[in-house]
């Protein structure tokens, strides 16, 4: 015959089997949404009309896969435009350079075909990783454009 616990033993075990599920739902459960929250690396406003955007950046996109990238500053300023089948990339010709808000806009040509790309200070994701991006950008050339993401080129 086997000894059956005192009741109040019993009780006891019987709230933790029934309470045990509910701690291990509440453990796994999402944090609460920081879907407002900027990402970590988004600059902060400086509280002038001056974009924060940086002259040094990396912009990216997919569908089609692109790389832009802006080293140097002044008339040592260059953007290095690269794709899939040009992975070294090609210098963009700068024509002229404007920064208004929150949007900074790079002007030139490439293969003598007009070439802008915009920065915005817009939270972005590539679509295809987890990282957020500080900036949206697009570029227009040839009659087409390319809508991507950008951060600055020391993060």
């Amino acid at each position: 015959m086997i000894a059956k616990a005192p009741l109040p033993a019993r009780l006891a075990i019987r709230a933790a089997a029934l309470l045990a599920p509910l701690a291990l739902i509440a453990a796994c459960a999402q944090p609460a949404s920081q879907d407002d929250a900027p990402p970590a690396d988004m600059p902060e406003r400086n509280g002038t009309a001056e974009p924060v955007i940086p002259a040094e950046f990396k912009a990216l996109g997919t569908e089609p896969f692109w790389a832009l990238t802006a080293t140097g500053s002044g008339t040592a300023h260059s953007l290095r435009f690269s794709t899939p089948e040009n992975i070294d990339g090609t210098l963009v010709t700068i024509e002229d350079e404007s920064a208004e808000g929150e949007t900074r806009r790079v002007a030139g040509t490439l293969d003598g075909i007009p070439f802008t790309v915009a920065l915005t200070v817009e939270p972005c994701s590539d679509g295809m990783s987890d990282r957020d991006y500080p900036f949206a950008a697009r570029i227009a050339w040839g009659g087409e454009t390319f809508r991507g993401c950008a951060r600055p080129l020391d993060s």
